[in-house]
């Protein structure tokens, strides 16, 4: 009842797909509108670095891309972090993974972190004195930030040199998982085919997904679903129990009371 995460399928969302008459926008200027929304919100400190900006198929998209360019490092991941990434270790990486609280940051790894993080809606544990230590040791970092939207305004940082791409998206936002609305960031430009298909003259992009993300963005305050749904959350966090996270989706379980959803981490998390 509680696993897994999916957007809200709401009256008013879904209403608003239903009868939206979409109109053509270009994929930079939607790249551009998009950005400044989706941070407004909140206080993230270095964002003003990752000003190159691609159109993806979703968050997934990018994470595919940043893991192609760097298959031949040691992936290192945070215990209940998003399943994709798991897979990602298991399948690909094999021997060459660890947990982060398992094994120190050596100049070989790559990190992959969702923030706010995919087990608790928070900062992931350590987060400052691991992004030291990978720009200490030249290590790439990606920042997965599919939650962005979902939380209330919070304080972020991404000052590192050590990250080079953010990833974010529109399908926990909004019903429109199967759209595949989805940006990357990132502080350096990548010349791949992400960008190429993004920026050559005739895009090889979603024309009708772009569009409806943006009559989406321009139609809805980045903080409408928490806002929305942070009283609903607070009575089932209090009749289940559990803690209220600043996700609006999650309640965190610290008492191992829903020991079915525990992820890896030392708390469990519910989905509401």
């Amino acid at each position: 009842l509680y696993g897994g995460v999916w957007s809200i399928r709401g009256i008013e969302q879904l209403n608003f797909i239903k009868n939206i008459e979409l109109s053509t926008v270009k994929v930079t200027q939607f790249l551009d509108d998009y950005y400044h929304w989706c941070i407004q919100p909140h206080t993230i400190h270095g964002i003003q670095n990752y000003k190159n900006l691609n159109y993806a198929n979703g968050t997934t998209e990018v994470f595919d891309k940043f893991y192609h360019r760097h298959m031949h490092r040691r992936l290192r991941l945070w215990k209940g972090e998003y399943f994709y990434h798991q897979i990602q270790a298991k399948v690909f990486f094999k021997d060459r993974f660890a947990w982060i609280d398992e094994s120190p940051i050596m100049e070989n790894d790559v990190v992959v972190v969702s923030m706010p993080f995919s087990d608790t809606g928070l900062i992931p544990n350590n987060y400052k004195a691991i992004m030291e230590e990978c720009c200490l040791r030249n290590v790439p970092v990606m920042i997965d930030m599919a939650y962005l939207n979902l939380t209330g305004k919070m304080t972020y940082d991404v000052d590192y040199d050590c990250i080079t791409t953010l990833a974010t998206s529109l399908s926990k936002f909004f019903p429109v998982e199967a759209d595949r609305i989805g940006m990357r960031m990132e502080r350096y430009f990548v010349d791949d085919t992400l960008n190429a298909y993004t920026t050559n003259m005739v895009p090889y992009v979603n024309t009708r997904s772009i569009s409806l993300g943006h009559a989406i963005i321009k139609n809805f305050d980045p903080l409408y679903i928490y806002n929305k749904y942070k009283d609903q959350q607070e009575k089932l966090c209090n009749q289940l129990h559990v803690v209220q996270s600043n996700c609006v989706m999650f309640g965190i379980d610290n008492q191992d009371l829903f020991s079915i959803y525990n992820r890896g981490g030392k708390t469990n998390r519910l989905c509401f």
